[in-house]
């Protein structure tokens, strides 16, 4: 509730006011916010613009022979929208993207990725004429940057093609009219963006008016091209021309996570540990399947020691203190072997190691919140806060005891985190 009242917040100070009620006609919004349909519209396109709104069309599935359950004419399919939580909070963390493509790619990059921020999407056309107005009449120099910076944000999947703007989703049986039981937002909003997802190779395909080649950008020769590869080839590049860019936001909160996992490590174990742990992180990357993955992709150990050595920072680090390093990521439980469990064999040579990321974000969330608590009220309190989080349930007695903290005190410390909504005070019946 408090992300969806954030959300609502961030599209009424960015876009104007908005009522959100999960997945709606275009009626039915018009309805509960009582706007007339022709400006709605034009809402909604704004927000399917900037990737906040995505459109589907519902229907129950046909039979064979085109009819729906009962044999009854299956009704035609109603475009639905739905509004898609995650990206509007990522609009908050727009500078982040910004700092990282800046160090990761470069200035020029970071320009292209400004412009999709700022518009949502745009085509590769557009780009380039928002270069060339920024630029010297005639600076070929300057358009053969651009489509290189674009190519090295495609590559490394920060931008991508759009999705499909209105799949068509078949109602599953939770959602039917007839059915008492109701599948949940979250539920219903992965289906909706599967449905509407393209595949990888077609998501971070490049247009085919650019090649690499040699590790240099070059445009297409015309003399080379006659015939029928001729017409097959405009029809590419008249196709590629059309399509329409945007921010890949899942590869960035994907390397922001990899980059939070790598300072808690290199700040509760040492310097090398996270050096070993960014290089697993980023060769894996990749691999995997979901932003919230909980283990990272196994790498052998040959695979870690030669990610290691090709970074500036690990070079120079010599197999005996990489897999120091290791063991001591397993005894801290921020890295599980391949068995997910650690043994004497397995740490001298491990079979392959998972990064266990859900591990080290939430000693991460833990030590944010602790820094909270030791701002607001002081070493005291969060020594009570810690205890309760380690222990669990405890009586006043007892964190009085555990904490070193006064009875009196104890109990006016234990106050304020209640009333500040830190801690739950409940019933305890032995």
């Amino acid at each position: 509730m408090a992300a969806r009242n954030l959300a609502c917040d961030l599209i009424n100070d960015q876009f104007g006011e908005l009522v959100q009620r999960g997945s709606l006609l275009l009626s039915e919004i018009a309805r509960f916010t009582g706007i007339d349909v022709a400006p709605l519209g034009d809402c909604l396109k704004q927000l399917i613009q900037h990737n906040c709104v995505q459109a589907f069309r519902a229907s129950v599935e046909q039979e064979h022979d085109g009819l729906g359950a009962g044999g009854r004419p299956a009704p035609k399919p109603n475009t639905f929208y739905m509004l898609i939580l995650d990206n509007v909070l990522h609009r908050m963390r727009f500078p982040k993207f910004m700092t990282l493509v800046r160090d990761d790619i470069g200035s020029e990059a970071q320009g292209l990725l400004g412009a999709l921020l700022q518009h949502g999407r745009l085509t590769l056309d557009q780009l380039l004429k928002r270069a060339a107005e920024c630029a010297q009449p005639g600076d070929v120099e300057v358009e053969m940057s651009v489509k290189k910076a674009f190519v090295e944000l495609v590559e490394a999947h920060f931008i991508e093609r759009c999705p499909l703007p209105e799949p068509t989703l078949p109602l599953a049986e939770e959602e039917q009219p007839n059915k008492r039981a109701r599948m949940t937002a979250q539920t219903r909003e992965r289906r909706v963006l599967d449905a509407a997802a393209q595949s990888d190779a077609l998501r971070f395909r490049l247009p085919a008016s650019l090649q690499l080649q040699s590790g240099d950008l070059v445009t297409l020769d015309d003399s080379l091209i006659t015939g029928h590869k001729r017409k097959e080839m405009d029809t590419t590049l008249l196709d590629d021309k059309d399509v329409i860019w945007r921010v890949n936001y899942e590869e960035f909160i994907r390397r922001l996570r990899h980059q939070a996992c790598v300072r808690l490590v290199s700040s509760k174990c040492d310097l090398g540990c996270g050096t070993v742990l960014a290089c697993i992180l980023d060769r894996s990357r990749k691999a995997e399947r979901s932003v919230r993955q909980r283990l990272s992709s196994p790498l052998e150990m040959e695979a870690i020691v030669e990610a290691v050595r090709k970074t500036e920072e690990g070079r120079c680090m010599p197999l005996e203190r990489i897999r120091c390093a290791l063991l001591q990521m397993t005894a801290d439980g921020f890295v599980v072997d391949r068995a997910g469990e650690a043994s004497e064999h397995r740490a001298l040579m491990p079979l392959g190691m998972f990064p266990d990321m859900r591990k080290i974000l939430d000693v991460a969330r833990q030590a944010e919140i602790e820094g909270i608590v030791l701002q607001r009220f002081g070493r005291k309190c969060c020594r009570i806060f810690r205890l309760l989080s380690t222990k669990g349930r405890l009586d006043h007695k007892q964190i009085s005891d555990k904490s070193l903290v006064p009875s009196k005190e104890a109990w006016e410390l234990l106050s304020k985190l209640v009333k500040e909504h830190f801690i739950e005070l409940e019933a305890w019946h032995s």
